[in-house]
C-alpha cells in the first residue's frame, strides 16, 4: 500500500528503515522490540489519513467513494479535514442535506452510506472530468 506518508513504503519497509536508521544507532539489540515500536509508529503515522477511490457517479454527477460513513465516523467534522481527488481539494465533512450555497464543492455523509463529493447544483463529474477509479484521500 502506498500511503502517501512514505511513498512506496509498506509496513515491512518501514520496519526495516526504522531498525536500520533509528534502533541500531541507538544501540537497540532486539529486532523484536524494534519491530513492535515500528508497528506502533506506523499506525500513529497513518491515523490521520484514509484513502479510497471513486466507486461510482450518481444521477446528480456527485462522486460516490468506496469510503463508508462507518470508516470515517471518528473523523472530525470541522475545517481540519481535507478531501483530495484528481488535483482538487475540498474542506470539511457535511451532512446530507446541508445548507451550503450553490456552486460550492462539498464532501457529504450521504444516505448511500458512503462519502460523496459534489458541487451544489452542478455535476462535478462532468465539470471536472473525474471518473470511477480516481483516488480519493482524506486527511485531518
Amino acid at each position: 500500500m502506498n500511503t502517501g506518508v512514505y511513498p512506496g513504503c509498506d509496513i515491512h519497509n518501514f520496519a526495516v528503515i526504522f531498525y536500520s536508521r533509528i534502533a541500531q544507532p541507538l544501540g537497540w539489540r532486539s529486532r523484536r522490540i524494534a519491530l513492535t515500536v515500528s508497528q506502533i509508529l506506523w499506525r500513529i503515522t497513518l491515523s490521520n489519513l484514509m484513502e479510497g477511490q471513486v466507486a461510482s457517479v450518481n444521477a446528480h454527477g456527485d462522486l460516490v467513494t468506496d469510503i463508508s460513513i462507518e470508516q470515517i465516523a471518528h473523523v472530525p467534522r470541522d475545517e481540519s479535514v481535507r478531501i483530495n481527488f484528481g488535483g482538487h481539494e475540498t474542506i470539511g465533512l457535511y451532512p446530507d442535506p446541508h445548507d451550503q450555497p450553490a456552486a460550492t464543492m462539498v464532501a457529504k455523509l450521504s444516505d448511500s452510506g458512503f462519502l460523496e463529493v459534489g458541487i451544489v447544483g452542478i455535476s462535478l463529474s462532468e465539470m471536472l472530468g473525474i471518473k470511477v477509479g480516481e483516488p480519493v484521500k482524506i486527511e485531518w
